[in-house]
């Protein structure tokens, strides 16, 4: 699943926890569907 253990919760999306990697830059969130994606900033 998550392989890099940096991500940590950053409030929610859709309902669902949200995550943020300060380390690379990215957050995992859910869709409206509750399917996570991993989304580079």
């Amino acid at each position: 699943m998550i392989k890099n253990s940096k991500f940590r919760a950053n409030g929610e999306v859709n309902g669902k926890p949200a995550y943020y990697n300060p380390v690379t830059k990215q957050s995992l969130t859910a869709d409206s569907n509750g399917k996570y994606e991993l989304h580079d900033w």
